[in-house]
């Protein structure tokens, strides 16, 4: 999973979808490992997804002038087409590839 926990997985009991409580969830005392256990994968989950958004937020903004000429083509367009998709991918791959030499 992560550093903290290693890479191990930390299945539910396998029982029958039916048999879960009102609500849909099943029982708190239905998981096959401790409080202190299911604490710690509530932490590293939220350090994986914390790091995978800052991640994310890094490629958004190095790629804002694409996104934004992606979004002006869907305003005028509505539909872009995949083949014109990549096109403008391509096209601007070119030109940071030409404005780095």
């Amino acid at each position: 999973m992560g550093e903290t926990l290693g890479p191990v997985t930390f299945p539910r009991r396998r029982r029958s979808p039916f048999l879960s409580g009102p609500d849909g969830h099943w029982p708190e005392g239905d998981r096959e490992y401790s409080e202190a256990t299911a604490h710690a994968l509530d932490e590293e989950t939220k350090k994986i997804l914390e790091a995978r958004m800052v991640q994310v937020a890094k490629l958004l903004k190095a790629k804002r002038s694409l996104l934004d000429e992606i979004s002006k083509r869907l305003l005028e367009n509505e539909v872009v087409e995949a083949d014109e998709f990549h096109r403008i991918i391509d096209e601007r791959a070119k030109k940071e590839k030409q404005n780095a030499a």
